[in-house]
């Protein structure tokens, strides 16, 4: 299952998710959450302007809030909103987290360490890209190391690091779908969550 859809289901099974354990945040990370996730939670209430079980008002997230502050390696506005959530996307030919990604993955940590996420184990799948001349070796190498790289940013985060059960890849063997293998935004782990058995 998705992350988006497991976040989705609890939500709608369980309400508004509780309060991070950590400082209020702030007015843009409460924004941020909003836009990235559907998540709104009491340390928001002030920021957002919002009562403490309702989501941000349509005023205080615009509907331009970025998913984050800064500028990601490549564009988003190729992505839906699922794949937004689903999925990291690394500049070409790295595995680097820049600040934009580790900005994503604290909040996705936030959401995670929260009731009834924090029981979600996590299965992380890294792809590439290929244009013409790549060598499929490397590109396999590459995805892997984006995996393991959002794996490691996970897993520090985190209280059960356990609950990253697998780091995989597919290569360049599953392109985002209607986009071609060559697409620079095929170059991503993806993030599937379930509960944990």
């Amino acid at each position: 299952m998705s992350l988006v859809r497991l976040i989705s289901t609890a939500m709608l099974a369980l309400g508004p998710l509780p309060s991070f354990a950590s400082d209020a945040l702030s007015a843009q990370d409460c924004a941020a959450l909003w836009q990235a996730y559907g998540v709104a939670h009491a340390s928001c209430r002030e920021a957002l302007g919002g009562r403490k079980a309702d989501p941000p008002s349509a005023e205080a997230v615009p509907e331009t809030a970025p998913l984050v502050p800064s500028t990601p390696p490549v564009a988003p506005g190729g992505l839906t909103r699922q794949e937004r959530q689903d999925n990291l996307v690394f500049s070409a030919g790295n595995a680097v987290i820049d600040q934009g990604m580790s900005e994503q993955l604290d909040r996705l940590a936030g959401v995670l360490e929260t009731p009834p996420l924090e029981e979600a184990c996590l299965r992380l799948v890294g792809h590439a890209n290929r244009t013409a001349g790549d060598d499929r070796a490397a590109n396999v190498r590459l995805a892997q190391d984006r995996a393991e790289a959002v794996a490691d940013a996970i897993r520090a985060r985190l209280s059960k690091p356990g609950r990253i059960r697998e780091v995989t890849n597919v290569g360049d063997h599953q392109p985002l779908p209607g986009r071609p293998v060559s697409a620079p935004l095929n170059r991503r782990v993806t993030i599937y969550a379930r509960r944990c058995p």
